[in-house]
């Protein structure tokens, strides 16, 4: 969600210090990141960034089990009622698949395969967080 904005893509600045901060900004917004729920924004931002956002935006929705086709606000609509971890991992295994495909992967598949793993392992813990803070008495 919005709140988690700020904390999101200063994972993803941490991540890639290279990471052009309009690319990154654009990103947001085009995944419309600040509709999904806490770790998925963040994993889905950090593969728009890598991968770009019609294939993040496509395998978003592969993973969220809805036509590739389908608008964002229907896309955003389903992430807010599926279970956030199943659907990160599902992303990573799409994202995996396309790296696999792009100019460079011989050289840069264990840079790229491992920034996934981090990128998926924080993205679990901060639904993990969000579960957490959620289920605590008031």
């Amino acid at each position: 969600m919005e709140d988690n904005r700020e904390a999101a893509l200063t994972l993803v600045l941490e991540m890639d210090p290279s990471v052009d901060g309009v690319l990154l900004l654009n990103a947001w917004n085009d995944c419309s990141c600040s509709f999904l729920p806490r770790g998925l924004d963040f994993f889905v931002v950090d593969t728009a960034v890598m991968c770009g956002v019609p294939a993040t935006l496509r395998w978003l929705r592969l993973a969220l089990r809805i036509p590739e086709n389908a608008a964002l606000s229907v896309t955003v609509q389903a992430a807010a009622r599926q279970p956030v971890r199943p659907v990160i991992l599902d992303l990573e295994s799409y994202r995996k698949r396309g790296l696999r495909s792009k100019p460079g992967w011989v050289e840069h598949h264990t840079k790229w395969v491992n920034r996934t793993i981090r990128a998926r392992k924080r993205a679990c813990a901060m639904v993990r967080e969000a579960l957490a803070g959620a289920q605590a008495p008031s």
